[in-house]
């Protein structure tokens, strides 16, 4: 987690997950940080496994690229560690947010088949722990659907990366 609790790191995420592969010259463009910058921050996330090279480059001009698309930040058993995911769900927490807010003020500069597709739910469950988990695992498998379409090379034409954000949780404060 201490890998990716830095802001340049979860943006060459990002860059990667939605650019990649990228050599640290690319990415720094999309990150507004120098190449060296890039290289030292994604030697951090190979080292703990988050990014591996890419074929086809050999020393500065190597790509990079994410091995996972997505994040979920489990529930560590230890308190410190949790605290720590604790800290870094907010951190993400407030990125998306953030995107959420600037996606929607321009949803109107978008033609109508982009604005139609572009949405947001609510919805309140009566549901167990173990349903809403199952819940959650559901709608994860639909999203791990279009993972292979990492490879620009397998995206439909007029497939364009489309954030999709799900977030459950028991409505009523916990009981003591």
């Amino acid at each position: 987690m201490r890998a990716l609790a830095h802001p340049t790191r979860i943006a060459l995420l990002e860059a990667l997950g939605l650019h990649g592969p990228l050599t640290a010259t690319e990415a720094g463009r999309y990150v507004d940080e120098s190449p060296s910058s890039c290289s030292y921050h994604l030697r951090i996330l190979a080292r703990h496994g988050f990014v591996e090279e890419a074929e086809g480059g050999v020393g500065r001009e190597r790509p990079w690229r994410a091995r996972d698309q997505g994040l979920a930040i489990g529930d560590p058993e230890d308190p410190e560690t949790r605290v720590a995911a604790s800290a870094l769900a907010d951190l993400f927490l407030d990125r998306y947010l953030a995107r959420i807010q600037a996606a929607w003020s321009q949803r109107d500069r978008l033609p109508r088949t982009w604005r139609r597709a572009t949405d947001f739910q609510q919805s309140v469950q009566w549901l167990t722990a173990t349903e809403a988990r199952s819940v959650n695992q559901e709608v994860f498998a639909i999203f791990q659907r279009y993972d292979d379409r990492r490879d620009p090379a397998l995206r439909p034409k007029g497939a364009k990366p489309v954030e999709m954000l799900h977030f459950s949780y028991p409505v009523d404060p916990p009981q003591q």
